[in-house]
């Protein structure tokens, strides 16, 4: 054989088997892990599970990959890929700034977004609620650092927050239950899958929407390999509905393809967005229309007691008949005399088929009469000629014929009229209280289904705006457009309609009111880019003691309005001022637009009224502007809350200027009112318990009542627990006492608890709450040593007041 062809089988043989090797060779690739619950954790026995990790198993397992799990936290699987110790981290979003330091597969594996949560019964209803505040978040998390993570967020809203970097969001949970923080920053997933086993809430605040991807070393040695083998394994899974990429995104995230890649928004989410805004509008105005009815009625009970009076008031003892079927036969001439029939008419065929006693209850009276008893006691009611009646109570007797049978009775009759008007008002009272409790369920049943549909309202947002970022053609992208505009309307017609359903009890704080304007005012900022905005704001206004949220929601609904009142205006101008005078603080807002027609000056405060959209017969308002109707009532309601006043002055062309005054309670008294406390009292240097859980008004009542001149010792309890057993170790000589407090126990329950054991200590009520307006009522006519308050109340009223409950002690 020639020796040249025995070298070159051996060397065909040599590759043969060297490249079998190669292909048998096992791939070590390093993945780091860290806890972030289904997607990605350890459990208790140290494996390694979720999401994330099957899906990694899947694609090692067709690529003979051997693969290591390398545990730490987020920051330092991070940390570790760009130093090149691992050579993949799930679950990152891409980002500019990221995408410098690592590589990313070019398919995406999931989305997501973020959300914000807060403890249990926290004030942070907005995005704006949060300056000032402390906010947890997941140190170097995409929903932190991204580009609208939260700290842009803060920024574009020039907000001022501590942020608190944690190295998990087991972490981030458990600080907010623990009150060490305000708000917490985590992806949808592990809050979904976690919210309900910790002290938080879930807000409707929805941000960062973003494409979880793998990430890899930006420059190692096997990352365009790595990429490429991943992205090409994504690809199939993702086209295989039966796929386990499928199976484990159910299993684990409880979605579906349709929630995770979205190209064109589905038929059934706009049919579930119909019907969902359908059901709040319908829930909201059967509690809104129950609400005015009951009212209507409750002012009909009040109405004068001339159209009650009685027929019959001087004649104790009138003798009626009736026969065997309760139709009256015979009236005494008495009771003929002043209801104005003859005796023709009262035992005439037609007028006696009329005239029955005990008509409500028939059945019973004639299963009486069929027990052949002899005397009875019933009640009946009698008609008068004008159809009207009146009632009577009746001792009755049996009358029979010879041979026994029953005829009929007889009674001697007392009118009882007041006394059944009385029944009927207690009767109505009660479905009036029932009526407030079905309303109270409305509420609850509409803010549940607000809350949930406004995660949906989320979810379509977050979703459509992804798209919107990798739609190319321009009738979808229209038609997405317009879903993303309807949605963001659809969340603004809940807020307003929940607003004004929804019996709010203010949280009141002091605050400048020309900062809250120039907040509202830069929130604003895009929408008056155009207008020319003139602050005449004077520098004596003190600072208002007011809920911020209510204040900021009526600036809102304000200046909004000025702003479409201008829309057709060619130089339009908006004039926001501000001052204090007698006593109140208050501010103007000015525009020169359109103008209210004066026909419908009476209209503008009522629910549902609105002249934008479909109602704008005169074309006053820009294409695309409409309202609520709930606005301008929303205002009305917050600033009735505040014991202020609201009016409005308008032209037509000319434009419109809605003026507010409120209240305004200064932090301490004055030297004036000193000096009249000082002469008018006698009461001085008293052991004092003052209960007040909103820290703003407990710090004023403190100073005012432990200052020169009044100078009492006070102990203060910002809860019912607290206060009862503060009262309980001390002996006091007054009890400053809210009614709404934090907790299950309220006020009364508080002066309950107190009366247990001490009859005569004078209680002051300080409250606003309408509820129990009612409540005050009964319980000062039991007990003298009781005396109210409405808040916001002066500082002068105040002492006022317990100098007043004490001198009656």
């Amino acid at each position: 054989m020639n020796r040249n062809l025995i070298y070159l089988i051996c060397l065909i043989i040599i590759i043969f088997f060297s490249t079998l090797a190669i292909a048998n060779t096992t791939l070590k690739i390093r993945v780091g892990v860290y806890q972030n619950f289904p997607k990605i954790y350890t459990d208790e026995q140290g494996v390694v599970r979720g999401f994330w990790p099957e899906l990694i198993q899947n694609i090692s397992a067709k690529e003979n990959w051997d693969i290591k799990w390398v545990s730490g936290t987020w920051t330092q699987g991070l940390k570790r890929l760009e130093n090149g110790e691992i050579n993949i981290l799930p679950d990152t979003g891409w980002t500019e700034p990221r995408s410098r330091k690592y590589g990313f597969s070019k398919e995406s594996v999931l989305v997501s977004w973020s959300r914000l949560y807060v403890p249990q019964n926290s004030k942070i209803k907005s995005i704006i609620d949060l300056n000032g505040k402390t906010i947890a978040a997941l140190k170097g998390s995409f929903n932190l650092e991204g580009p609208e993570g939260m700290r842009q967020i803060l920024h574009k809203f020039s907000l001022e927050a501590a942020i608190e970097e944690m190295e998990s969001y087991e972490q981030v949970f458990n600080a907010l239950q623990e009150g060490r923080v305000d708000a917490g920053v985590t992806n949808k997933d592990f809050g979904n899958h976690n919210e309900d086993d910790y002290a938080v809430e879930r807000t409707a605040i929805i941000f960062q929407p973003a494409r979880m991807q793998f990430a890899f070393q930006k420059n190692g040695d096997l990352t365009p390999f790595l990429i490429e083998k991943i992205d090409s394994h994504m690809m199939e899974l993702k086209k295989d509905k039966n796929s386990i990429y499928h199976q484990i995104l159910e299993k684990h995230i409880g979605g579906k393809r349709s929630e995770t890649f979205i190209e064109i928004i589905p038929e059934w989410v706009k049919i579930v967005f119909v019907i969902a805004i359908g059901v709040i509008i319908f829930l909201i105005a059967v509690g809104i229309t129950s609400r005015i009815q009951v009212r209507r009625s409750t002012f009909q009970l009040r109405e004068s007691e001339e159209k009650y009076r009685t027929l019959i008031n001087n004649s104790p003892d009138l003798r009626y008949r009736t026969d065997n079927q309760g139709k009256i036969v015979f009236i005494s001439p008495s009771v003929l005399k002043l209801s104005g029939y003859t005796i023709k008419e009262a035992l005439g065929m037609e007028m006696a088929s009329e005239i029955y006693a005990f008509p409500d209850q028939r059945e019973r009276f004639l299963a009486i009469l069929k027990e052949h008893g002899s005397v009875f006691d019933f009640e009946a009611q009698l008609k008068r000629k004008d159809g009207s009646t009146w009632w009577a109570s009746t001792n009755a007797v049996f009358y029979k014929d010879h041979q026994g049978n029953i005829l009929g009775v007889e009674g001697v009759t007392r009118d009882i009229t007041r006394r059944k008007k009385s029944e009927e008002e207690k009767i109505k009272a009660q479905q009036i209280a029932a009526e407030y409790q079905k309303l109270t369920l409305v509420g609850q049943v509409a803010g549940k289904m607000a809350h949930d549909f406004n995660n949906i309202l989320g979810i379509i947002m977050g979703n459509t705006e992804l798209c919107l970022m990798d739609i190319n053609d321009e009738d979808i992208k229209k038609n997405l457009e317009l879903i993303l505009y309807h949605t963001i309307r659809g969340k603004n017609l809940t807020k307003n309609l929940l607003a004004f359903a929804k019996e709010q009890e203010p949280h009141n704080e002091y605050f400048s009111i020309n900062e809250k304007i120039e907040k509202v005012l830069n929130f604003l900022k895009k929408d008056m880019e155009e207008i020319e905005l003139i602050k005449e704001n004077k520098k004596d206004v003190p600072d208002l003691l007011a809920d911020p949220g209510m204040i900021e929601h009526a600036f809102v609904n304000l200046i909004q309005n000025a702003i479409h009142a201008t829309s057709m205006t060619k130089h339009p101008r908006i004039i926001i001022r501000t001052y204090f005078i007698d006593e109140n603080i208050c501010f103007e807002i000015e525009d020169n637009g359109c103008g209210i027609p004066e026909k419908y000056f009476d209209n503008v405060f009522e629910p549902s009224f609105t002249l934008k959209g479909s109602k704008d017969a005169t074309n006053s308002y820009k294409a695309g502007i409409k309202g609520t109707g709930y606005g301008m009532a929303n205002v009305k309601k917050y600033i009735d809350h505040h014991k202020g006043h609201i009016r409005f002055e308008s032209e037509i062309g000319s434009g419109t200027t809605f003026i507010i005054c409120l209240p305004g309670i200064k932090k301490e008294l004055t030297v004036q009112e000193k000096r009249e406390i000082k002469k008018e009292t006698k009461h001085f240097e008293k052991y004092i318990l003052l209960v007040e859980d909103e820290q703003a008004i407990s710090d004023v009542q403190y100073k005012i009542l432990t200052q020169d001149p009044c100078n009492h010792k006070v102990d203060t309890a910002d809860n019912g627990q607290a206060a009862m057993d503060l009262f309980d170790k001390n002996t006091y000589d007054f009890v400053s006492l809210d009614h709404v407090l934090p907790g299950k126990l309220k006020g009364l329950d508080v002066y309950h608890h107190i009366r247990r054991t001490d009859k005569k200590i004078p209680i002051l009520f300080i409250s606003g709450n309408v509820e129990f307006l009612e409540s005050i009522k009964a319980l000062k006519q039991k007990d003298i040593r009781v005396d109210h308050l409405s808040k916001p109340c002066q500082n002068k009223d105040y002492v006022t007041s317990i100098n007043r409950l004490l001198d009656r002690s």
